[in-house]
């Protein structure tokens, strides 16, 4: 599987992005690919823990905070989002193939109804101490 898998990934020469990890549900990732080599890495807190998701606006807050918080008004999870873009030569079916594989990685509604669950076998180090109240309750002690 993981040689397919390498094939399936081999037109894309460069990717890169804003990331979402459902183990870290407060923290921005980045998403940066070379050939062979990829870096995910914390960027930091997303905009809406911040400002609390769901507040009202303060009056003094900036123009741009004011902007994203129109933009992501109604969106249950705030401004937290997938955003990669990757570049090489995909044709119609390659394509297919890797939205699939992505697509595969997404949460279900019960996964996502106890993230801890997903600490256990997380292959990524943790990017803070506590990444969410009870996200250790699964880990031998």
């Amino acid at each position: 599987a993981d040689r397919k898998r390498k094939r399936l990934f081999a037109p894309i020469l460069r990717s890169k992005g804003f990331i979402w990890l459902a183990t870290r549900p407060d923290m921005r990732g980045s998403w940066g690919q070379a050939g062979a080599v990829v870096r995910i890495d914390p960027v930091g807190p997303w905009a809406c823990v911040y400002w609390g998701h769901g507040s009202e606006p303060e009056d003094d807050e900036p123009e741009r905070v004011k902007k994203l918080r129109e933009e992501v008004k109604g969106n249950e999870h705030g401004d937290r989002t997938q955003e990669v873009v990757f570049i090489g030569i995909l044709d119609g079916d390659v394509r297919e193939q890797i939205t699939a594989a992505l697509d595969a990685c997404l949460v279900t509604d019960d996964e996502w109804s106890d993230l801890a669950r997903l600490i256990v076998s997380d292959p990524i180090q943790m990017w803070q101490e506590q990444p969410f109240y009870g996200w250790d309750k699964y880990l031998a002690k």
